[in-house]
């Protein structure tokens, strides 16, 4: 079996995996459901097999027991499409029931694609929820029987409450007894929420845990899944930034990831002490971080990206104190920045689709409008399109994403920094860490507001390369 591939339900073999199987046994036989919603931490590596489980156990409940109604989270609707919720369709897909009759699209399951929903003909669903733009008040209107929470790590410590406002929420269909919330992940660090929650230290070493007989944690690594490629783990390495991701993505080891700068992959071997020559086959990428405020200039950096070799090149960039975003755009168009002749694409802060209070235009809409009725030097219109999600990504995500293209694991340095980029250069050597526990950027720095202006954009990049097309071939309007 291909190690993309997923197996329908009834050709999947849980006993393949050990983990998946006592998972399953214990969900069908072993847990006591009169003491409460059962609660499961899957913890693994990098293709451990924790989402085909998680598929197959949310299908076999809906499957089950008429009327259920399971939730699928994840932090952002993007990456919950691209994750369970296609592996749910995959898993569906040339089902046959014990009694030979196929499930059939349209006939016994629907689905909505763009809302991640499913319906099946015995009236049971399976719906998304997301709090990435941290509307957490929303995730209160429905009753579930069961949830399937996918990489409950990236979330960070603030935003806990969502997974608790989630539980809340199942055991409350009273004619479904068999009420369970199944936690997938990758390993984190100790200072995790869910570290604590589910006991993870004493869990891996086999000890007795000090939690509710009603949490349970499930460890999986890569080298029980007979189904994944010997070069599979090598290949991922090259999005690995740090040696303790390795630990914790490769070894499935729950180890801190202490470090004094939160881009310490970056060195001289990304310095390119020359101007930046503008590849005009590839669009110019500006990329912003919207602030007003003392040592909080608005900041934008221009880049471009490789395709290929995977390979970015950041080459200018403007730091304007006291600015407003129309007065930024007027900065960058008269350093010629919007005279090259290609498309642009716009990344940056999510929180650029909001209305400013000095504003009835929201940042985006002010680039938008600036973009569509610029000319350039021979009076033509720019090409260009606003590609930026409704939330941002998790910041230790950002972080990890950036530092694996500033030189992975196996030594490969896939980003450069050249003479223009003075501020972008100052942060990405300095840019730090708030004091505290808590995972936030000290913002307080004047340099460190465009290193997340990059950082927004290598994820967006990175995230799309397996989603859409390459820039060049899609429609910039």
């Amino acid at each position: 079996m291909d190690e993309r591939s997923t197996p329908t339900f009834s050709d999947f073999d849980p006993t393949a995996v050990p983990f998946q199987y006592d998972l399953i046994n214990d969900i069908h036989s072993n847990f006591d459901y009169s003491k409460g919603i059962h609660e499961c931490l899957l913890s693994g590596t990098l293709a451990s097999g924790k989402s085909l489980v998680g598929a197959h156990l949310i299908v076999d409940h809906c499957l089950r027991y008429p009327r259920a109604r399971g939730c699928i989270g994840r932090r952002a609707l993007p990456d919950l499409r691209d994750t369970i919720f296609t592996k749910i369709i995959e898993h569906l897909e040339g089902t046959r029931l014990s009694d030979g009759t196929e499930l059939i699209k349209g006939k016994h399951y629907e689905y909505s694609s763009h809302e991640c929903k499913i319906r099946f003909w015995n009236k049971s669903e399976i719906l998304p929820r997301t709090w990435g733009d941290r509307r957490y008040k929303k995730l209160g209107s429905l009753e579930f029987s069961c949830a399937v929470i996918e990489e409950l790590t990236e979330n960070e410590n603030d935003e806990e409450i969502a997974i608790k406002m989630i539980r809340t929420r199942v055991g409350r269909l009273p004619h479904i007894k068999n009420n369970w919330i199944l936690y997938l992940t990758n390993p984190d660090g100790p200072d995790h929420f869910a570290y604590k929650y589910f006991d993870v230290g004493n869990a891996q070493d086999g000890k007795k845990t000090n939690i509710p007989l009603t949490r349970h944690s499930y460890f999986s690594n890569v080298d029980n899944n007979p189904y994944v490629a010997d070069w599979y783990i090598e290949n991922a390495k090259e999005d690995i930034g740090h040696d303790r991701l390795v630990d914790r993505l490769v070894k499935g080891l729950w180890v801190p990831f202490d470090v004094e700068n939160i881009y310490h992959r970056f060195s001289r071997h990304n310095v390119r002490d020359c101007n930046y020559e503008v590849n005009l086959g590839l669009p110019i990428f500006l990329n912003f971080d919207f602030n007003i405020g003392h040592n909080k200039p608005m900041s934008m950096c221009a880049s471009q990206f490789e395709p290929g070799p995977r390979v970015f090149h950041f080459f200018d960039e403007s730091i304007v104190d006291g600015a407003n975003t129309e007065a930024q755009m007027d900065e960058i168009a008269g350093r010629g920045m919007l005279d090259y002749p290609v498309p642009y694409v716009i990344h940056g802060d999510a929180s650029g689709h909001s209305k400013s209070t000095k504003s009835n235009a929201s940042d985006y809409e002010i680039i938008e409008k600036f973009l569509a009725n610029y000319r350039n030097p021979d009076g033509n219109p720019i090409q260009f399109i606003i590609e930026v999600p409704l939330c941002n990504p998790p910041v230790r995500e950002r972080h990890n994403r950036f530092n694996a293209y500033l030189k992975n694991v196996n030594g490969k340095v896939r980003s450069f920094f050249y003479s223009k980029v003075k501020t972008l250069k100052e942060g990405m050597r300095n840019a730090a860490l708030k004091k505290g526990g808590q995972y936030v950027e000290d913002d307080s720095k004047r340099y460190q507001h465009v290193t997340t202006a990059a950082g927004y954009h290598v994820h967006a990049v990175h995230n799309d390369l397996d989603r859409k097309p390459t820039y060049s071939e899609r429609r910039i309007r």
